[in-house]
């Protein structure tokens, strides 16, 4: 779920949001990684939520999301830096 809130709304194409997220799900199967297993059989949701910043532009929109896990497991990162640029497609 993904609320995004407009800080700067002047008409154009350009601007600034506020964006609230929260996620659920699971991880499933076996993972390995050089020999190292990362990864065994865990049917346990997760959930983790955070916020974010869009930068609208009309050339190359760039959003940086920070997120926390709510519900984690023990090798589950404490937490989260995502960077997107340019449009989905």
């Amino acid at each position: 779920m993904l609320f995004s809130i407009p800080v700067t709304e002047d008409g154009s194409s350009f601007g600034l949001n506020g964006i609230l997220f929260a996620e659920v799900g699971n991880l499933y199967g076996d993972w390995t990684e050089s020999g190292r297993e990362l990864l065994t059989q865990d049917n346990g949701f997760r959930m983790s939520a955070g916020f974010g910043v869009m930068i609208r532009n009309p050339i190359l929109p760039c959003i940086i999301y920070y997120g926390v896990p709510m519900r984690k497991s023990d090798y589950d990162h404490p937490f989260s830096i995502s960077f997107k640029l340019g449009y989905s497609f």
